[in-house]
């Protein structure tokens, strides 16, 4: 029904709403919203999306349109030049979509203010990048301004503005008493939306975008709302590295009167995480630190863990195997794998997982090839019939992702 739509779309002549050549489609399902846009926006430069939070006021005329550049030798015309991927934007297709804020981000994958909040269920801090939904929103405790926050942190600072210091000098600014530093709105800020334990977070990669909207003074109280802006993977520079991702945050200080006081985007870098549980399972003998944490996420995306259920279950038993594919959302501890034998050794630190894979594998080179050889035959006994089991398997997989429920899960995940 959705490629049928989309299909419709794409030949309707332009329509009225507003300007002639607006593409103007009504819709109130953000993530058809999503793909139409996608599939549409190589023949349109204005696309219009209705539903019934912005039907009343939008009419699509005046639109805004990317500012073209004009390019050339030494930048005539104030323009730029033209080398590298810089030009080649400039003959690239453009097309500027109008919608609420809450679709605009389904079709972008980045928040845009004023969309709809996500519960994280628990803190995005203690979330991996993949499981990371844009629009994941958390709402933090409040906390009242002090006189002695103000003057404290003039003095840490040795920032002496005399806004912030001297009362009597307020006379012709806009300020209506001691005022409060921004920095340490945002500082607060930090303070009410971090999550101090160690987890997924890495480190904070910078601030961008930060605005002080509005005079802080002693006795307001400020609460934050963080939301996940944006999600950006990264690939592995060397092969000892591990697998990461930039996450952008969209920081919102409000006041007692909900009115925002100061906005700013704080970039972090995560940790990733991969497909690991089956390789866990189909391995012979597994090291882990305390940090590699295990869940089975199929069901959570409409599907199931199919084609890797059989090496997890030959390898931790039915039991935890059921436990792991039904609560699919859960993660699992490293002394929890060991326990069902998943992981063989777990160790605290990085450092001494590798100093045990050394002198394991120094010692497992010493042992007989041809015992080794035997000894696997017996440990994979009764796995014969695995190629038919798998290709059984694959097509419930596969038959489960065509399914409309598999392409809203999976597409809410992704987003």
């Amino acid at each position: 029904m959705e490629d049928v739509q989309i299909a419709l779309g794409q030949r309707l002549a332009k329509t009225t709403i507003g300007d002639p050549q607006v593409e103007g489609v009504r819709m109130a399902d953000d993530n058809l919203a999503k793909e139409f846009v996608v599939n549409a926006a190589h023949s349109n430069g204005r696309i219009l999306v209705l539903n019934e939070k912005c039907a009343r006021e939008s009419t699509g005329h005046g639109s805004p349109m990317p500012m073209l550049t004009h390019g050339g030798p030494g930048r005539a015309g104030g323009g730029e030049e033209m080398g590298g991927m810089r030009g080649v934007k400039h003959y690239m297709q453009r097309c500027a979509v109008q919608g609420t804020p809450t679709t605009l981000t389904a079709v972008t994958n980045q928040y845009q203010y004023g969309g709809k909040y996500k519960d994280p269920g628990k803190h995005p801090f203690r979330k991996y990048f993949e499981e990371l939904a844009v629009g994941d929103t958390e709402i933090t405790a409040k906390r009242t301004v002090t006189e002695a926050d103000i003057v404290n942190f003039a003095n840490v600072s040795w920032d002496h503005f005399y806004a912030h210091t001297d009362v009597t000098s307020l006379e012709g600014t806009t300020f209506e008493q001691r005022v409060a530093h921004g920095y340490f709105i945002l500082s607060a800020a930090a303070g009410l939306f971090v999550d101090a334990a160690k987890g997924p977070v890495l480190l904070n990669y910078g601030i961008e975008e930060c605005r002080f909207t509005k005079p802080v003074y002693a006795g307001m109280t400020i609460g934050v709302r963080l939301t996940v802006k944006e999600k950006i993977a990264q690939e592995k520079r060397e092969d000892e590295d591990f697998r990461k991702g930039i996450v952008k945050f969209l920081v919102d200080v409000y006041d007692e009167t909900d009115e925002t006081v100061a906005i700013a985007t704080i970039l972090t870098m995560g940790k990733t995480v991969g497909g690991g549980v089956g390789l866990a399972c189909a391995a012979d003998y597994t090291m882990a630190t305390q940090y590699a944490s295990v869940k089975l996420s199929e069901l959570a995306v409409g599907i199931g863990p199919f084609v890797v259920g059989p090496a997890v279950e030959r390898k931790i038993g039915l039991s935890a195997f059921s436990q792991m594919a039904i609560n699919a959302t859960e993660w699992q501890t490293a002394d929890w794998a060991k326990q069902k034998g998943m992981f063989t050794e777990v160790f605290k630190t990085t450092e001494q997982l590798d100093a045990y894979i050394d002198a394991f594998t120094e010692r497992l080179s010493t042992m007989n090839p041809e015992a080794m050889r035997l000894l696997k035959k017996v440990f994979w006994q009764n796995c014969d019939h695995w190629d038919e089991l798998l290709e059984e398997r694959a097509a419930m997989s596969g038959q489960l992702v065509l399914s409309e429920f598999s392409k809203k899960a999976i597409g809410q995940f992704l987003s």
